[in-house]
């Protein structure tokens, strides 16, 4: 088969893009979460996760889908407890949700995925205002920074329409809770670009940051190899609960 200059070139970078989603390793981030589950049928057990002073708990049980059909099917229900009574709102995570509760216990930040492995990693932090669960996302602002660091669909095989996209609307950007800071309560995230090669030559570059848990404001950067090691940390910050 004859090979032409354009499409030899596109073939390398091809394959220069597999060599580097080969050659990605995302950090584990989940080391200091509990996984909660995504689904939901006889064999699954309760869950409850109570926050470190015991006042409030959240739990995960399964209940009916309330649809027609089938009428019996079971999903997980997420709900935050104080005192053996049910708030409100519930919790609605995407698939593989990760919680983590903050060292003061007033916060959790709960880490999910809408669209598989690859991504798109969320995270949004659940405070309790009076009786009503508040969530607070906190992602915009590391989502827009990564994205103009590591833009998507830098290589030339993607279009101009297709890289203006994807800096107008930075949501594809994946952000995952690492673990909480104390004195005072702060959120250390992971964002990072989907290891996948649908997102160019950057696929996997990621960077982390230290947000204030309700307003997601940045208030430290982190190099991206502060994050190659399962006890990450950010700056040499080792306030780290």
């Amino acid at each position: 088969m004859k090979v032409h200059g354009g499409q030899t070139l596109i073939l390398v970078i091809i394959a220069l893009v597999a060599s580097r989603a080969q050659d990605t390793q995302q950090p584990d981030w989940s080391v200091k979460s509990t996984a909660l589950p995504a689904f939901w049928d006889s064999n699954s057990k309760f869950v409850a996760l109570p926050a470190r002073d015991g006042n409030l708990t959240l739990m995960v049980a399964g209940k009916k889908t309330g649809g027609l059909y089938p009428e019996d099917k079971l999903v997980p229900d997420y709900f935050l407890e104080r005192g053996g009574h049910r708030l409100r709102p519930a919790l609605h995570p995407y698939t593989n949700p990760y919680a983590l509760w903050s060292p003061d216990s007033d916060l959790l930040s709960i880490t999910s995925s809408d669209g598989g492995a690859v991504g798109n990693w969320k995270v949004y932090v659940y405070s309790v205002e009076g009786d009503a669960v508040v969530k607070h996302d906190v992602m915009r602002q590391v989502q827009s920074e990564l994205a103009r660091v590591f833009p998507a669909g830098v290589d030339p095989f993607f279009s101009q329409r297709e890289r203006e996209q994807f800096a107008r609307d930075p949501s594809w950007v994946n952000v995952f809770a690492v673990r909480w800071l104390s004195n005072p309560e702060r959120l250390l995230v992971l964002a990072s670009v989907p290891p996948s090669s649908r997102y160019g030559a950057n696929l996997g570059k990621h960077r982390g940051y230290i947000v204030e848990p309700r307003t997601g404001h940045i208030l430290h950067r982190c190099k991206e190899t502060e994050f190659t090691q399962r006890n990450s940390v950010c700056g040499g910050i080792t306030s780290v609960k």
